[in-house]
């Protein structure tokens, strides 16, 4: 059996993958702080409903612009999205609130 010397397209592609995931775990590492994003969230909507100059509360309403919003934001010429990407976004319409509130 006879082994070929690999392309170097071949090599590139397989160092670029392993860079990526280097990168990847790297990231993870450094970014487990989880806890102190929880307290950040829950400082800044109890921020947000107190200081804040429409004093809103951060309720369903609310969840509902923000999903809305951020679909927008992300795909404003609904290149991106398919229906069962902004289906499976829908489940979270009633309850960003309750998630940023609770700090997850």
């Amino acid at each position: 059996m006879k082994f070929q010397t690999p392309t170097r397209a071949a090599v590139t592609l397989t160092a670029g993958m392993l860079f990526l995931v280097a990168a990847t775990i790297g990231a993870q590492s450094l970014s487990d702080s989880r806890s102190e994003d929880r307290t950040t969230a829950r400082l800044v909507c109890g921020m947000i409903t107190q200081y804040h100059i429409s004093q809103g509360e951060i309720d369903d309403k609310a969840s509902s612009k923000l999903l809305d919003h951020y679909v927008k934001q992300l795909d404003s010429q609904k290149l991106y999205f398919t229906k069962s990407d902004i289906a499976g976004l829908e489940k979270y319409r009633k309850q960003l609130d309750d998630l940023v509130k609770s700090g997850d």
